[in-house]
């Protein structure tokens, strides 16, 4: 049986809420789990436990205070069968844990049975009863519930009841933090408490998992310093040494659970609750959390079996495998079960949101970003469509994409370029274009993604940035067509007549196929080099190819606002009534006339 204590020395850390989380996650990984509530002066773990049901929280006529007071009274220990409760976690599952509670909190008779037990006597006087009877209390819950995992919900702060959680009991101690002095100064207090206490059963010292709660979950542009920082700052309190303290806590990695603003309106067990890790960084936080608490070798060989029945019948019932297996990532999130059925999915040639999920719930778990089958997905199916926000709708995370691109060591231009896009339709600017400058850097060769990155760069209005990658690689590039009508674009972009006469003067320049390619381009192009006789001729060139469809495009509107700049609208109007059927024709001209010569159609609009 494996005891783990949840403390926190002040509340308001979601204490009691992760011990639920974590019963919920054991239950459903198929442990058998014992609860039991030690904060006697403000319990509420039954009213966790009870969050997975649709129903009113369990009823409670008797629990721990109750049990203690009778021991203390008869000096005997009685039935637990009479202070426990079973507690369904979830609708329409067999899933139970066994609770011994607090007590019938209510009444006044807890009150009354609490404030009784003088705790300096149990546990300061000649021959102090309090450690041995928490003991023998533990004993009896693992000879006659024989559980896998006992969780104790501790009291806050410096307490008797609270040192008996974190060092009497436990195997291993989840201590929540608050970013705050008083918070850590006290927590550090206990933890070198729980260091230096003797173990009353010989057992290995107790393990210690620091982790701080109620950190915001900002975008990434602000998460990933923002967390090294305070993470830094914590790890920096925990570890100071304490002069009272022999020994000290050291360095420990701390983790992290985040807000869920949706947990303040209506409070509810992300564990099979429906929702996924992009939707709630805590469940995801969860999870991380408790894979350091369960032992690999407990979970795997349970999630073994249960994959090896769901696939038993992939030949004949196929649909139905599918079905078990998704059940199973959604009741067992582990990266075993997402493993299993992202392979299911890649053979069955499901749809892209499916194994696109499937493979982000496996990283989200595993952190296996090289995992060659992560990049197979990633490269066939990530897909930015133009304006979304972030990718398409319910798709994965940028993070995941982007450490599944990276780690799989090619820096592939075509991802890279949509990774770049997602970040820039969520409005993260600076992630995107640190997409971009990392494809660059690390491309071999550079040119696509130079080019490409331009072009994305000026097309997202980052000029700035676009302007800097131009004059660092133009000494290489410039006699690249493809380099050459991505700077054009850019000059357009910035209306910059210098470097528009510079580019097109340039010995390198090949006009042919940039207006062959983008007509519309040379022509702005020309235009602000002020090359005046090859612009009237670029100029009819590109009208004609606008004509060729026949109808009214923005190509169409824009080199007609050319026309009008260079005070050539008649050879423009006398063109496309000779081309485009009468009514067309006339609403082409009434535009113009409607909002003028000036109409500042964007040259960018129809790319």
């Amino acid at each position: 049986m494996q005891t783990i204590t949840f403390y926190s020395y002040n509340g308001g850390t979601g204490r009691t809420l992760a011990v639920a989380n974590a019963a919920k996650h054991l239950v459903r990984l198929g442990q058998k789990v014992f609860a039991m509530d030690l904060d006697l002066e403000a319990p509420g773990l039954h009213y966790k436990l009870g969050l997975g049901i649709r129903t009113e929280p369990p009823s409670i006529s008797r629990g721990l205070v109750d049990y203690m007071h009778s021991f203390f009274t008869t000096g005997a220990h009685p039935s637990l069968s009479d202070y426990t409760i079973q507690i369904r976690m979830e609708e329409g599952r067999d899933d139970f844990i066994t609770l011994m509670p607090a007590g019938h909190v209510p009444c006044a008779e807890y009150w009354h049975k609490l404030t009784q037990i003088d705790w300096h006597k149990r546990f300061y006087s000649k021959n102090p009863e309090g450690i041995p009877f928490f003991l023998e209390l533990k004993a009896r819950i693992e000879k006659q519930f024989s559980p896998d995992f006992l969780l104790i919900d501790s009291r806050t702060g410096i307490t008797e009841i609270g040192g008996v959680a974190t060092t009497v009991l436990p195997d291993r101690v989840v201590c929540l933090l608050l970013k705050n002095k008083q918070n850590l100064e006290g927590s550090r207090a206990v933890l070198n408490g729980i260091v230096n206490a003797p173990r009353f059963d010989g057992k290995a010292p107790i393990g210690i998992i620091p982790v701080l709660s109620r950190i915001p979950w900002l975008p990434k542009r602000h998460s990933a310093e923002f967390e090294e920082k305070t993470l830094e700052y914590v790890k920096a309190e925990l570890g100071e040494k304490s002069p009272d303290v022999p020994g000290s806590l050291g360095t420990q990695d701390v983790l992290v659970l985040h807000t869920d603003r949706s947990l303040e309106v209506e409070e509810c067990l992300l564990i099979g609750g429906g929702r996924t890790f992009d939707q709630s960084p805590l469940l995801r936080d969860y999870l991380r959390l408790f894979s350091k608490l369960i032992p690999a070798e407990i979970v795997a060989p349970h999630l073994e079996k249960l994959i090896s029945t769901c696939m038993a019948e992939i030949i004949d019932r196929p649909e139905k495998v599918q079905n078990d297996l998704e059940a199973l990532a959604e009741n067992c999130p582990h990266q075993k079960s997402f493993l299993a059925l992202l392979k299911y999915y890649r053979v069955r040639q499901a749809g892209s949101e499916k194994l696109l999920r499937a493979a982000a719930g496996y990283w989200e778990l595993s952190r296996d970003s090289g995992n060659p089958l992560l990049w197979e997905v990633v490269s066939e199916h990530f897909r930015v469509e133009e304006g979304e926000r972030g990718g398409k709708p319910g798709q994965v995370s940028p993070e995941f994409v982007e450490a599944v691109w990276s780690d799989a060591g090619v820096f592939d231009v075509k991802i890279g370029l949509r990774l770049a896009d997602f970040y820039f339709n969520s409005r993260d600017e600076q992630a995107g274009a640190n997409v971009l400058m990392r494809m660059i850097e690390n491309s071999k060769p550079s040119a696509p993604a130079v080019i490409a990155s331009v072009k994305k760069l000026v097309a997202r209005d980052q000029t700035k940035l676009a302007s800097e990658l131009v004059e660092k690689h133009r000494p290489s590039l410039l006699a690249e067509p493809e380099f050459q009508a991505a700077w054009a674009r850019l000059i357009i972009k910035k209306r910059d007549s210098t470097q528009a006469k510079e580019l097109v003067e340039s010995k390198d320049f090949r006009p042919a196929k940039l207006q062959a390619e983008d007509p519309l381009v040379y022509v702005r192009l020309l235009s602000l080099s002020g090359q005046t006789e090859e612009l009237s001729a670029a100029l009819r060139t590109a009208l004609e190819q606008a004509l060729v469809e026949r109808e009214i495009s923005p190509t169409l509107m824009e080199i007609g606002a050319v026309f009008f700049e260079l005070g050539k609208q008649d050879v423009f109007r006398r063109r496309v009534q000779e081309v485009l059927p009468k009514p067309m024709a006339e609403h082409v001209f009434e535009t113009f006339t409607r909002r003028g010569k000036g109409l500042g159609f964007d040259l960018f609009h129809s790319h």
